[in-house]
């Protein structure tokens, strides 16, 4: 089911916001180019693509079914909103934390040994 579900979303997307629907539209390239190929048998798949791809597009009699071939017109599909708010300012109280360091030496019965401080102290002069 997901990959079903998957699948669905990734079509819609494509086809919604890219340019997939344009092959989509090969058929018609395809019916065109035999068109073209039964009023001049010698027209060849690239003379097509040059005819109708090529240079300026020329306003003939077929020109409308022209513009029903695979990348011929531009579909712009995606439409981008921009939204420019204020910025939000954030007050946060301030907050003092004092930490007391004490180091405590306990001996085997859990008693504080208090000769050890005496080891510590700074040079006297």
């Amino acid at each position: 089911m997901k990959r079903l579900s998957a699948a669905i979303f990734l079509s819609l997307y494509m086809l919604s916001f890219s340019e997939l629907p344009q092959l989509l539209k090969i058929p018609v390239f395809i019916a065109h180019f035999q068109e073209h190929k039964q009023i001049d048998q010698q027209t060849t798949v690239w003379g097509f693509i040059k005819e109708h791809y090529q240079g300026k597009f020329v306003m003939d009699e077929d020109y409308k079914r022209d513009n029903q071939l695979p990348f011929r017109t531009a579909n712009f599909v995606l439409n981008t909103t921009v939204i420019f708010a204020p910025p939000v300012g954030i007050e946060l109280p301030e907050s003092v934390a004092f930490y007391k360091n004490e180091f405590n030496l306990f001996n085997d019965s859990n008693n504080p040994v208090s000769s050890l401080h005496d080891i510590f102290q700074p040079p006297r002069a």
